[in-house]
């Protein structure tokens, strides 16, 4: 897994081709780096880290000069807690804690808001990130922590998403059953 530097940018755009553009210009960030650059159905998904301000505003600038029909989402997080990134890769092997929380977003953008929101501001473990690579896109994930931690991130996470004009679903599995549980796990120990 490559370092995250102290930000992560999510640039959703509605064209392959013209992604592969955009991924050139913003590529061009001094000290950046790309950590997912593919296709996401018909759309085209940008994952960069690096200086958070220099990302800021090479995404402001592109986004100012391109046609906002081919624009579909984009963000620039500080990226305090590797987990989220990593939680794309499927690198942890949490287990279930009390309850679980899904989201699914509409866009990646929006799943990674709710995510940085759940995992940094609610003090959940995020257990995998799944990208949409339908024609829809999007993502969905999957974390875990108390039932406590995760009544109170989910009530933060929708309030978010509401906020930022981005659609999702963030549901809250409480106690969920050992069947369910050994679903999302690789051994039963």
């Amino acid at each position: 897994m490559k370092n995250i530097d102290n930000a992560i940018a999510c640039l959703e755009i509605g064209s392959i081709a013209f992604g592969y553009r955009i991924l050139s210009e913003v590529a061009a960030v001094p000290k950046s780096r790309i950590i997912e650059a593919s296709p996401c159905g018909s759309k085209f998904l940008i994952l960069l880290t690096g200086p958070h301000e220099d990302l800021k505003r090479s995404v402001l600038e592109v986004r100012q000069q391109t046609d906002s029909k081919l624009w579909i989402d984009s963000e620039v997080f500080d990226a305090k807690d590797p987990r989220v990134i990593e939680a794309f890769y499927a690198l942890p092997q949490d287990p279930i804690d009390k309850s679980l929380v899904v989201v699914e977003c509409e866009t990646v953008t929006g799943c990674l808001q709710a995510a940085f929101s759940l995992v940094e501001k609610g003090g959940l473990t995020p257990i995998e990130i799944r990208l949409q690579r339908s024609s829809t896109g999007g993502a969905y994930g999957f974390f875990t922590g108390s039932t406590e931690k995760c009544t109170s991130a989910v009530e933060s996470a929708r309030q978010a998403l509401t906020a930022s004009g981005r659609r999702g679903q963030v549901e809250l599995i409480n106690q969920p059953p050992q069947p369910f549980r050994d679903f999302f796990e690789l051994s039963n120990t």
